[in-house]
């Protein structure tokens, strides 16, 4: 039934690293070929550094860039580098999750009494933003709507082969939710639609 929910968080997720590796790639790629040789990834990771640390950190990068280089070709390519920027963030985040917890809940209250604030046409905005963003990801075609196929790659991108036979059938059951009109296609009204029905459905189960 969260389907849709968890699609949006993957996809947010998914354009947000993206971006990030994109600008990461670009800044550290002096020669432009599309991939980071040792010399550049070092260079990149070691830019304003104090030279008195300089020594210290060569090591760690050095390793670093041998865990990222996944086929052992010295050099990482877009795809590596998101891989490895993605399991770097993971492994970082981890030991700040019991330090963050005290300020999400401050956070959290606040959230709560700064949403008793916001408007139907905030919500309505925001739902309409998402259904956008997620039909500009999704819709590899750009043809403003989305097929069974488009729709299911993007669900199913990066889940593990044991678990794709399971999540595909969930995947189909949304879109032939979604698909309110049975063309086939998912337009950004039946997305966004969609999307309402799926944030509401928790609380009308509560």
């Amino acid at each position: 039934m969260m389907m849709m929910m968890m699609m949006m968080m993957m996809i947010d997720e998914s354009m947000d690293e993206k971006h990030m590796v994109q600008q990461r790639m670009e800044d550290a790629d002096k020669n432009k070929d599309g991939q980071l040789s040792p010399e550049e990834f070092e260079a990149h990771e070691m830019d304003g550094v104090d030279e008195a640390e300089k020594n210290d950190m060569k090591q760690a990068v050095q390793e670093d860039f041998q865990k990222a280089d996944k086929n052992n070709n010295a050099k990482l390519s877009f795809e590596e580098l998101q891989a490895f920027t993605k399991a770097d963030d993971e492994h970082l985040s981890a030991p700040e999750e019991n330090e963050m917890s005290a300020i999400e809940e401050g956070v959290e209250e606040q959230d709560l009494e700064e949403g008793m604030e916001s408007t139907e046409e905030d919500e309505a905005t925001d739902e309409k933003h998402t259904a956008q963003q997620i039909m500009e990801e999704l819709d590899k075609n750009k043809d403003g709507q989305l097929s069974p196929e488009e729709f299911e790659e993007d669900a199913l991108d990066g889940v593990d082969e044991a678990e794709k036979k399971e999540m595909k059938q969930s995947v189909r059951e949304d879109f032939q939710k979604a698909d309110k009109n049975k063309d086939a296609k998912l337009s950004t009204e039946e997305l966004q639609a969609f999307t309402k029905a799926e944030d509401e459905q928790p609380s009308e189960e509560a």
